[in-house]
Order: C-alpha cells, then structure tokens, then sequence
C-alpha cells in the first residue's frame, strides 16, 4: 500500500472518530447550579432546562441576572472541557 492511501486511511478513520465523539457529547447533559439557579444544557449548547430554585432571588433582579449568566457559561465551559477531553483521549494530546 502507498504512503498517500495509509494517509487517507489515517484520516477517514480519525474522522470517524471525531463523529462518534460529537454524537456522544451531543447526546450528553451538562448542569449548572449558580446560586438559586439551575441550567441545563445538551452537548450542542441547546438549553433544554432553567430552574429558578428559590422565588426569593425573583426580587433581586441584578442577582437573578448575574446568575443566570454564570450559569449558563459555567454550562458552556462544562461542554467544552468534556470535549477537550475526548478529543484529547484519540488524539492523544497531539
């Protein structure tokens, strides 16, 4: 077999590889919990719940806020250190 073909080889079966882990980390749920609230995202960043916990932090409409943005991208930071890892383990650092 030629060099070009083992090559190609290499790169289709990375891309597989690559595949399989988006559809894991797709089919995946991160939680974020941030004060009284509580985000949940899938692996394609889509929000799929929010839980205000306590109506207390309803009346404070600045810390509601606040909160719901750390949430959220404490959310998003989950997702991407869990792919960062996956990716990791087949590329092997590379």
């Amino acid at each position: 077999m030629s060099t070009d073909t083992n090559f190609i080889k290499k790169i289709l079966k990375f891309q597989m590889e690559i595949d399989n882990v988006r559809s894991k980390l797709e089919k995946k749920e991160f939680h974020s919990e941030i004060g009284d609230i509580i985000i949940v995202l899938q692996g394609t960043r889509k929000v799929i719940d929010v839980q205000i916990v306590s109506p207390m932090i309803l009346k404070d409409k600045d810390l509601l806020q606040e909160n719901i943005l750390l949430a959220f991208n404490d959310a998003l930071e989950k997702i991407d250190i869990d792919f960062k890892k996956m990716i990791n383990k087949i590329t092997g650092g590379f």
